[in-house]
């Protein structure tokens, strides 16, 4: 059967600029589209044909015809009418070197997923099993660690490497090991002298190299289970259950020390460039903000391995993109990106940086909001749930409600959204003939599309819930058209001014020709 291909071209941003949040989103849900558009019609396409033939080369161990394959482009992680990957059918039929080939160009098993799974429990040896095992990130990881989850994904996918360890396993085989300097270098003071060099990409370990190796996954939550030895004492490894507080922690420190190398300037990009890269903390970019009065940048040295743990750098390095992902990463590798952060204060994104480095961060009550509209142009949504978690909870509004509730609607942040409509509840005496709370209803009843007389006004429906809970109202004593609680039985003082409330609110939706 001929083989004939025609893969999608990585639509992934140069990693020289921030691209604008609203092309990002609008060439991920294009490469969805067009993802899903092939999906449907990819049974009649030479396309089809491709992965028909990688499918067959895989079910029969054909190692040759699987590189042919994939050299053509062909999608490892398609599956077939009956649910198969490549991956799955070359694990079920027993053959090794296909199934570490696959592994090495990108086929996934995560045995988080239904697939992973499939394919971890059907291998036909242990031998396949454990190697899928070793290419698993996400066995060493709790679900609920995301930070550590992505620090086992850059090692397992050899993301973002800058330096090698070479040396021979017990079985004599030479075996290489791909990290990341700077990594190494906040974990372990021996570490920090063994990676030492800028120039030095590879290093030679002589003696116990399986030991060794197991000691760096153990340091990238790959492996689990502690293994101490004479190496893992060498290295400052502490092998019980706070060792990833100890990670967190050692990060903390060299956060602490890329700070103090930031640079302030009004030189060019190359000589910042110059200073920046013969830094000893091995960064390989660096994030800037720009001081829009005097026109000088402050200059952060940052990694790319980090920094890639928020969606927006994700895919502009190219390492989550459907496609093209080795080459994304050859692009992102071969330079030296400076990224601004539009319209942001060093203060906001020191803020950003440390909790990119450390999965923590402290948010002054009135950078807050500051900090919220960055997490969101940048997708960080733990950050942006910690942001609001401040502007909630702040004995004082850290600004006007209304600049709240707008913020939470650009933001799509339901949090604040209540916590708007709680505190007006809490002060109808004061809001409902106040100018601004009309501006917010009626800009809550434009953000129904093609609203209809009978659909709600959300920031409505939440001030009448909050008024319940205000009032002590039971839900069930509610009428469920009206929300009111019926009269014609005797009803407490409480009920009878929860009541009140809600005439009020009907006659300001009727001043505002608005009635919900």
């Amino acid at each position: 059967m001929g083989l004939s291909c025609n893969p999608i071209a990585s639509l992934s941003p140069s990693p020289m600029s921030v691209e604008p949040k609203y092309k990002i989103i609008q060439r991920f849900d294009e490469e969805e589209d067009k993802l899903a558009t092939t999906a449907v019609a990819r049974q009649g396409s030479p396309d089809f044909e491709g992965f028909a033939e990688l499918c067959d080369a895989a079910r029969s161990g054909d190692l040759e015809r699987v590189e042919k394959a994939v050299a053509f482009g062909v999608n490892v992680n398609q599956i077939d009418e009956f649910d198969y990957s490549p991956l799955i059918l070359a694990s079920l039929c027993g053959h090794y070197e296909v199934v570490e080939y696959l592994l090495n160009n990108g086929a996934k098993c995560d045995r988080d997923t239904f697939q992973g799974e499939r394919c971890l429990y059907g291998a036909l040896t242990d031998s396949i099993r454990q190697l899928l095992l070793k290419f698993d990130i996400s066995k060493a990881v709790d679900a609920t660690q995301p930070f550590l989850a992505h620090l086992a994904k850059v090692f397992s996918r050899k993301l973002f490497t800058d330096v090698v360890f070479k040396g021979v396993s017990d079985s004599g085989e030479t075996v290489e090991i791909k990290a990341h300097k700077f990594f190494l270098a906040a974990q372990s003071p021996y570490l920090t002298q063994v990676v030492a060099s800028k120039t030095k990409s590879v290093i030679p370990i002589i003696a116990n190299f399986d030991d060794f190796e197991y000691c760096i996954r153990y340091l990238y939550f790959v492996e689990s289970d502690a293994k101490e030895s004479k190496i893992s004492h060498k290295l400052d490894i502490t092998f019980d259950d706070f060792y990833s507080v100890a990670v967190k922690t050692k990060l903390a420190v060299y956060f602490e020390k890329l700070l103090d190398q930031k640079i302030t300037t009004f030189e060019p990009e190359e000589d910042v460039i110059d200073k920046l890269s013969d830094l000893d903390t091995f960064p390989d970019a660096a994030i800037y903000t720009r001081d829009e009065e005097t026109g000088s940048r402050t200059y952060y040295p940052v990694h790319k391995m980090l920094l890639s743990r928020v969606e927006y750098f994700s895919l502009m390095f190219g390492t989550d993109s459907f496609q093209g992902i080795d080459t994304m990463y050859a692009e992102a590798t071969s330079s030296f990106p400076l990224l601004e952060l539009d319209q942001t204060t060093p203060e906001v994104a020191e803020i950003f940086l440390q909790w990119l480095y450390t999965d923590k961060c402290e948010i002054p009550r009135d950078l807050a909001l500051d900090v919220l509209f960055l997490a969101d142009s940048l997708f960080a949504d733990k950050l942006k749930s910690l942001a609001a978690i401040v502007i909630s909870q702040a004995e004082t509004p850290v600004a006007s409600m209304a600049d709240i509730l707008r913020a939470a609607w650009a933001t799509r942040i339901e949090r604040l959204e209540h916590y708007v409509a709680q505190h007006i509840s809490n002060d109808l005496d004061e809001w409902i003939d106040k100018e601004e709370f009309l501006e917010l209803v009626e800009e809550s009843a434009g953000r129904v599309t093609a609203r209809q007389e009978t659909d709600t006004i959300e920031l409505v429906d939440d001030v009448r819930y909050y008024l319940g809970k205000k009032w002590g109202v039971f839900e069930e004593d509610q009428d469920e058209k009206t929300g009111r609680v019926d009269e014609e039985f005797r009803i407490s003082q409480y009920e009878r001014r929860y009541n009140e409330d809600l005439d009020r609110i009907d006659d300001m939706l009727d001043k505002l020709k608005l009635g919900a």
